[in-house]
């Protein structure tokens, strides 16, 4: 095998295993990317209050704004 081929042979072998890879993230997602049905991360941080400083539940300001 001359240097060419096996350098066409590494990048579809790269370019499969990238492929796969992102079809089975996309298939089979990781825990830390499920959502809630607001749509938000069950990971998510808490977000900072502007005016108090204090946590806030990101859950809870969106069903804020949504419900309104």
């Amino acid at each position: 095998m001359n240097g060419r081929t096996i350098l066409a042979t590494f990048s579809v072998l790269v370019t499969v295993l990238t492929v796969a890879s992102l079809i089975y993230v996309y298939v089979v997602p990781l825990e830390s990317m499920r959502l809630t049905r607001d749509g938000v991360s069950y990971y998510a941080p808490p977000v900072t209050h502007p005016d108090t400083g204090k946590p806030l539940d990101l859950n809870k300001l969106v069903r804020h704004f949504r419900d309104g």
